[in-house]
């Protein structure tokens, strides 16, 4: 019997009760009356679905009887029945894996069984320069206020942006592609000219349309990326267009001026920094496997210890990657130091000593010593005797990182004597920037490669690509 026919039921039978009772003179009259409705009571109610409370309130509602003369006569019931009163069944505690009523039930989170890599070569680590910045990483290139960061990123920029274009301050580019530079601290105006005088020293071309894309002179108020809303950090719809704009563009770098415009929140607080970087930014990264670059400014400790670290640890913590770009206390005011800090697939403390010369910054690494110049260049000769070997057979070699990667395949040659891929490596960034061999380009223009030559005498110095051989 469902639950509204049974609490008519016992409406009535409580009317049926005190009408009786009414009827009835004298107390023997009224108990007898009690107990014979008290066990027709118990015989319907006797699972305790009914408790006294409730049914005195049943009574009360139905005869507009006084509470006390209620209570008086149910208590008699209780007496004469033994009838306990029932509470309402406990509520039982929700175990902590439950949600809360109305909600979707808690699964289990999906898992990746590692056997399925079983036979399987894991794809190779991408860079944009080796053993440096990653692919597809936020990273972070400290630098106080006029040391020339924003020059060095937009060297970068060009470099990454060009296929012509083979290194970027003496380290390989592994990787090219669109760039994005995002600049709130620089006007167009002033970037052009940086650009145009980047472009002119290494006498390359023209830019070639949909590689190099500026976003600046945004309207005041515009520009923030990421601000606090009641303690956490939120998206502005200024970062939400630039995510369109990445999936528009499909950038393989993206650089980013500065850190101090672009987030409005706490520089101290570990979460939102952590939010801004690993979330916001690796969002960034996450659309076509782009590397993120964001330029900073460090905290005064930072500059005192050397370190170039701004605010929180988070920001140091939260990026994959970190570069500080300072001036060589050790060498004239026209030298600076740009040291790996952090890699983390990687080996951090690489430094390059750079020379700021007419617009741009260019190696300038101090000079060893006699007995590492001799093996420097003993590496550097067995290089170029590998290469002219290759050449010689009409062989291409390649200095991108891949399966005609010439450091990892002159290492297996008679002519490397003992020398192996990591010295070939460093001497091939030292001809490179020296100008002693370059890259060209090989193949249909549909699918072009590339290729290392010796650089034929006369030509211009600098490193270029041409065509064919």
């Amino acid at each position: 019997m469902n639950t509204s026919l049974r609490s008519t039921k016992t409406t009535n039978m409580l009317d049926n009760a005190f009408a009786a009772m009414r009827e009835a003179q004298g107390e023997l009259a009224k108990l007898r009356v009690l107990r014979e409705w008290t066990d027709k009571i118990l015989q319907f109610g006797d699972d305790g679905t009914y408790p006294l409370d409730d049914l005195s309130s049943c009574a009360i509602d139905a005869h507009e009887l006084d509470p006390d003369t209620v209570q008086n006569i149910m208590g008699r019931v209780a007496e004469l029945a033994v009838l306990p009163k029932v509470d309402s069944p406990p509520t039982q505690p929700r175990h902590p894996n439950e949600p809360p009523p109305g909600e979707q039930p808690i699964e289990a989170l999906d898992t990746f069984d590692a056997c399925e890599w079983n036979g399987k070569k894991p794809d190779p680590r991408k860079w944009i320069t080796d053993g440096q910045i990653p692919c597809g990483e936020p990273g972070i290139l400290n630098g106080d206020g006029g040391t020339g960061k924003t020059t060095v990123a937009l060297q970068l920029c060009d470099a990454v942006s060009d296929e012509q274009v083979s290194n970027w301050l003496g380290k390989i580019i592994d990787t090219h592609g669109p760039v994005i530079f995002y600049s709130i601290e620089e006007k167009k105006k002033e970037l052009h000219r940086r650009v145009a005088t980047i472009r002119a020293r290494h006498q390359h071309a023209d830019i070639a349309a949909g590689r190099f894309h500026i976003i600046a002179d945004l309207p005041a108020g515009e520009a923030v990326l990421a601000k606090p809303d009641r303690g956490l950090i939120q998206p502005t719809r200024t970062l939400l267009r630039l995510e369109k704009t990445v999936e528009k563009i499909k950038p393989a770098l993206i650089v980013i001026e500065n850190a101090g415009d672009v987030f409005i929140g706490n520089e101290n607080d570990r979460a939102q920094v952590s939010m801004f970087v690993r979330v916001m930014l690796g969002g960034l990264c996450a659309v076509n496997d782009a590397t993120v670059m964001l330029l900073q400014h460090p905290s005064v400790s930072g500059m005192q210890d050397g370190t170039g670290r701004s605010g929180s640890t988070a920001w140091n913590n939260a990026s994959r990657w970190r570069l500080n770009f300072t001036f060589d206390k050790d060498g004239s005011g026209d030298v600076r130091k740009l040291k790996t800090e952090k890699v983390n697939y990687g080996k951090p403390g690489e430094i390059i000593q750079l020379a700021w010369d007419r617009g741009i910054f260019s190696r300038a690494d101090c000079v060893a010593d006699p007995i590492q110049l001799g093996i420097e260049a003993d590496v550097e000769a067995a290089y170029l005797h590998c290469l002219q070997v290759k050449t010689a057979r009409f062989e291409t070699v390649s200095h991108r990182t891949g399966k005609n990667y010439a450091p990892a395949i002159f290492e297996r040659m008679r002519e490397a004597g003992t020398f192996r891929r990591g010295a070939f490596e460093r001497a091939q960034e030292r001809l490179l920037s020296d100008g002693r061999i370059e890259v060209v380009r090989v193949g249909s223009p549909a699918k072009p490669r590339y290729s290392v030559r010796v650089k034929p005498s006369g030509s211009d110095s600098g490193t270029t690509c041409q065509e064919g051989w």
